[in-house]
């Protein structure tokens, strides 16, 4: 284990190399690792030249085994803590997650002295939920020893059965208030603190995909100049919800979201600007923030950020830099298996739905008020009026024309009113760029900054109009999109 900075957002982590050769789990791109308050939250997965990375939220504390065997568990602080490590279990045993090596060396204190369990299906070989279960009774009796009372077969009981038969014999814990556990715990922290155990002083940079973490229940306050359109993001009561209003599956499609009434909020921008960022809650998987546009009785997408992993239900911000007009609707694109956190039952809330990508073509609402989604989506968005989008690296004119080629690996003519165009995909020494010709003159540059060099061009098409649509493969196997649109001067990515 190593503690290190993944660059992308400047975050520490707990890093854990599992070397190829090491007997143990052979691990792809991902992992079954829950999401709850209880389990450490992992950042990100993948291969490195002598194995496989695991990356993982860094807590600063010690192990469950470290202050057991330093003495420093009481008979209140262990069951406390073994009740966190219950309700963590339980809620992985109902998303038919398996744990395979529940242990005191697996479970970290936090500085809250919140027990957390880590290392989801990393010990290789096959478990069962009854293994689990049984490795979380013996992690009771380590504990507690012969003041551990009879329990009952622990294949066939929870473990939040298994924490409450240990409680028993301890009715004067039930007396106690949570300050009192809280202090109690915060100060069996500061024992402990510093005795995570990682496995080297090295202090290692990583450039790590994902984001998110323990992200806190409260919005950061809007930046100064910026308007929030859309949900406050209280706290409180939270349902993460697919397209259709249910619990995410397998069987959860795409869609866009917006939020077309909600009381007391504005909606819509009042003049032309730009979003500067766009947050979420309780919100889970890949979304991406959209810009949409009423013409007549439809609505088209003038504008989307690249897509987000959301990693958890917690608060989330994103930055964005996309262009506004007075009037125009922001919206959410959920990913199939994707999450938004809704309010429910908020009066006079209204919502609209769009099933699959709304991108190049117009299109009417689908579902909208009264089709069983009246909720409070828990999107909000900071715009600036009166500014542009400042796309990095983007050129025009004169410094257009002096760029470097590159090397073409697509290209497509555009047919307008006034001439043609010509739109080439190049590879440059630092990335993807998208070009707009004029003749030979290169009049516009956009670069793509989230194709990777090492990815290749899957699609380039210019359907439906001055649309080209560009579609690429990272090495890491993800397929990302970006549609563009052409006009006599100007070229603008619209997501």
């Amino acid at each position: 284990m190593y503690e290190a900075t993944q660059v992308s957002l400047d975050r520490r982590v707990a890093l854990k190399l599992l070397p190829a050769d090491e007997e143990g789990p052979s691990l792809g791109s991902s992992l079954e690792w829950p999401e709850h308050p209880h389990v450490v939250s992992l950042y990100a997965v993948g291969p490195w030249e002598g194995g496989h990375f695991v990356a993982m939220r860094l807590v600063r504390g010690s192990s469950l085994a470290s202050l057991a065997a330093a003495g420093e568990l009481d008979p209140a602080t262990s069951l406390d803590l073994l009740t966190d490590v219950a309700s963590a279990l339980d809620a992985a045993h109902s998303e038919g997650v398996v744990h395979g090596a529940v242990a005191a060396r697996n479970v970290l204190v936090d500085h809250d002295g919140r027990a957390l369990l880590s290392d989801f299906g990393l010990a290789g070989g096959a478990s069962t939920i009854g293994a689990d279960r049984r490795a979380f009774a013996s992690l009771m009796s380590e504990l507690l020893g012969e003041r551990l009372p009879a329990l009952p077969d622990p294949a066939s009981s929870s473990a939040r059965e298994l924490a409450r038969v240990a409680r028993a014999p301890f009715p004067e814990l039930r007396r106690r208030s949570a300050d009192e556990l809280r202090v109690r715990r915060r100060r069996l922290w500061a024992v402990g603190a510093g005795v995570l155990g990682l496995a080297g002083v090295l202090t290692i940079v990583v450039a790590l995909v994902g984001g998110g973490g323990n992200e806190p229940e409260t919005a950061p306050p809007v930046a100064a100049g910026a308007v929030a359109l859309g949900s406050e993001l209280k706290p409180g009561a939270v349902d993460s919800v697919d397209c259709g209003g249910q619990p995410p599956s397998g069987g959860s499609q795409a869609c866009t979201l917006v939020q077309a009434r909600l009381p007391g909020r504005r909606l819509v921008p009042q003049k032309s600007g730009a979003v500067r960022s766009w947050a979420v809650r309780g919100a889970r998987g890949q979304l991406a923030l959209q810009v949409i546009r009423r013409v007549g009785n439809r609505y088209v997408a003038t504008a989307r950020t690249s897509y987000e992993q959301i990693p958890n239900e917690g608060v989330h911000v994103l930055p964005a830099d996309l262009a506004v007009r007075a009037g125009d609707r922001v919206a959410v694109a959920l990913t199939p298996g994707a999450a938004i956190g809704v309010r429910r039952r908020v009066t006079g809330a209204q919502t609209a739905r769009w099933l699959g990508q709304l991108m190049l073509t117009s299109r009417s609402i689908e579902l909208g008020a009264g089709t069983g989604f009246d909720h409070e989506i828990l999107l909000r968005v900071d715009y600036v009026p009166g500014v542009r989008p400042r796309l990095a690296g983007e050129l025009r004119g004169r410094a257009a024309a002096r760029a470097p080629a590159g090397r073409e690996l697509g290209a497509r003519t555009v047919e307008l009113r006034n001439g043609v165009r010509r739109v080439v995909v190049v590879k440059l020494a630092n990335g993807i760029a998208v070009d707009l010709f004029a003749g030979d003159r290169r009049i516009a540059r956009i670069p793509a900054r989230d194709l990777s060099r090492e990815g290749h061009l899957l699609t380039f098409t210019a359907t439906g109009g001055p649309f080209p649509l560009l579609r690429w493969r990272n090495p890491d196997g993800r397929a990302l999109s970006h549609a563009y649109t052409v006009s006599e001067n100007s070229l603008v990515m619209r997501g």
